[in-house]
């Protein structure tokens, strides 16, 4: 459980946070993330620590590269097999970037609780921005 009132690392100060603003921003910042998703129902409202905001977000996170692979798979099934290959090929190296990415962005927090969450919270953002790309392109193979 977080303490009253917590040190935030701002570059190379530390700013005395009450608890309740920085589970307020966390979860002001997961729901931003979350609400352009397909998980638009669960913003974790309800979560107090950080360990139950990890969870939360853990399954938004969950939701989200579900609907990703839905759309990928759909959008598969359109191409023809060079077009196929070429998508296959571009998702792999998307989702190594993805992974380093969100790996990148914990490291800002390394060592600290909020480091999980900073990493799920990029997986979150670039996930569902990969999935609006796929749509696009799926409406465009579908002829909308």
């Amino acid at each position: 459980m977080l303490p009253p009132v917590c040190l935030w690392r701002y570059g190379r100060r530390f700013l005395r946070v009450p608890k309740s603003l920085l589970i307020a921003g966390i979860l002001g910042l997961s729901a931003i993330v979350v609400v352009s998703g397909p998980a638009k129902a669960d913003l974790c409202e309800d979560a107090q620590t950080t360990v139950e905001i990890s969870v939360c977000l853990g399954r938004h996170f969950e939701r989200v590269d579900a609907e990703l692979n839905r759309v990928y798979r759909r959008l598969i099934s359109r191409l023809d097999e060079n077009r196929r290959a070429r998508l296959r090929a571009a998702q792999r190296a998307w989702v190594a970037f993805r992974d380093r990415s969100a790996e990148f962005a914990a490291s800002a927090e390394a060592g600290g609780s909020l480091s999980a969450l900073e990493h799920t919270l990029t997986l979150i953002s670039l996930t569902d921005a990969r999935t609006l790309e796929l749509k696009a392109i799926l409406q465009k193979a579908e002829g909308h």
